[in-house]
C-alpha cells in the first residue's frame, strides 16, 4: 500500500502509513526481517522522492539509507538485487542534495 501511495505522489500518506506499521514490524519480526527492511526503505524513499521534502529531511533519509545498505549487505549478501535498489536511492538522494 505504501509503495502504491508513493507511486501516485501521496508522500505524506505513505509516510504516515509506514510510520504507523514500522514499530509493529520491528517488534514482531525484528530489525533483520525482510518486511522491516522493506518498510525502512519505503520510508526513506517516500522522503527522497517527495519534491516538497527539505534538504534536512533528504539528508536524514540518505543517512537512514546508508545504514540500511549496510544491513542489507550483511543480511542478504552483496549480490542481492535489494543492495542495488538501496544504492540507487542513495544516489537519488545525493542528486537532491
Amino acid at each position: 500500500m505504501a509503495n502504491a501511495l508513493v507511486n501516485i505522489d501521496h508522500f505524506a500518506e505513505a509516510k504516515a502509513l509506514i510510520s504507523e506499521t514500522l514499530p509493529t514490524a520491528r517488534r514482531v519480526c525484528g530489525d533483520a526481517h525482510d518486511t522491516t527492511i522493506n518498510l525502512q526503505y519505503m520510508l526513506s524513499r517516500s522522503t527522497v522522492l517527495n519534491p516538497d521534502a527539505t534538504q534536512k529531511d533528504v539528508l536524514e533519509a540518505k543517512e537512514e539509507l546508508e545504514c540500511l545498505l549496510g544491513a542489507t549487505r550483511r543480511i542478504f549478501g552483496q549480490t542481492h538485487p535489494r543492495v542495488r535498489i538501496v544504492q540507487t536511492m542513495i544516489e537519488r538522494a545525493n542528486r537532491r542534495l
